[in-house]
C-alpha cells in the first residue's frame, strides 16, 4: 500500500522535499531579519542581581536559539506521519503501542506521554530516525571572540555561524554506510 506521497508516485515524488525546503529558508530568513531587532529584556532585570549580568548578556546573544525546534515542528510531524502511514507494518504496530497511552475522562481523550516514551518503542524509533533523516532547523550563534578553525577558518568577533542539523545528522563515520536510509 503506498501512501499519496509514496516514492513510486512519480507525479509528486519530490513535492515533500521542495515544500519542506520553502519552508526552512522561510524560517532562517525570519530568524536572520529577527536578528537585527533589539531582544526585549527579561522580566525585572533592573533587579537582577550584577552577578548574574553575563548570564542575562548571554540569554539576548542566545535567545534565537529556540527558534529551531519552533520551526522544525511542523517538517518532522509531516516526515513522522509519511513514514508510518508509508509501512503498512510499522502503522499497525504503531497503532497497537499507542492505542494503549490514550486515556479517557468524561468524554476528553488524553495521551499519557510517559506511556508513549516508556511503552511505544517503534513509535519511538520512527519518531527519532524521523528527526535524524528529516532536520530541517538550523543552528544560528553569533561568535563571541575571533576563533580560529581547523584550517583557515577565521571566525570574527560579532559574525554570524549558521549551522544545519542535517550536516550533523548525515555523517556517515558517526552513523553509518545507511545513514540516509530509513
Amino acid at each position: 500500500m503506498d501512501t499519496l506521497f509514496a516514492p513510486s508516485n512519480s507525479m509528486i515524488s519530490n513535492i515533500a522535499t521542495v515544500l519542506t525546503g520553502i519552508l526552512a529558508a522561510y524560517v532562517l530568513l525570519r530568524t536572520l531579519l529577527n536578528l537585527t531587532q533589539d531582544v526585549k529584556e527579561p522580566p525585572a532585570i533592573g533587579s537582577a542581581i550584577p552577578f548574574i549580568s553575563p548570564a542575562i548578556d548571554l540569554w539576548r546573544k542566545g535567545s534565537n536559539y529556540w527558534k529551531g525546534p519552533q520551526s522544525n515542528a511542523m517538517p518532522a510531524l509531516f516526515w513522522l506521519i509519511y513514514h508510518i502511514f508509508s509501512d503498512p507494518v510499522v502503522l499497525e504496530d504503531c497503532r497497537q503501542e499507542l492505542s494503549g497511552g490514550v486515556k479517557t475522562q468524561d468524554s476528553v481523550h488524553r495521551i499519557d506521554i510517559d506511556y508513549v516514551k516508556n511503552r511505544c518503542p517503534i513509535f519511538v524509533f520512527t519518531f527519532q530516525e524521523t528527526s535524524c533523516i528529516h532536520r530541517t532547523s538550523i543552528a544560528i550563534r553569533i561568535v563571541l571572540e575571533d576563533h580560529l578553525l581547523i584550517g583557515p577558518y577565521l571566525l570574527k568577533k560579532g559574525g554570524i555561524v549558521l549551522i544545519p542539523a542535517s550536516v550533523q545528522h548525515s555523517l556517515e563515520a558517526a552513523w553509518g554506510p545507511d545513514v540516509d536510509k530509513f
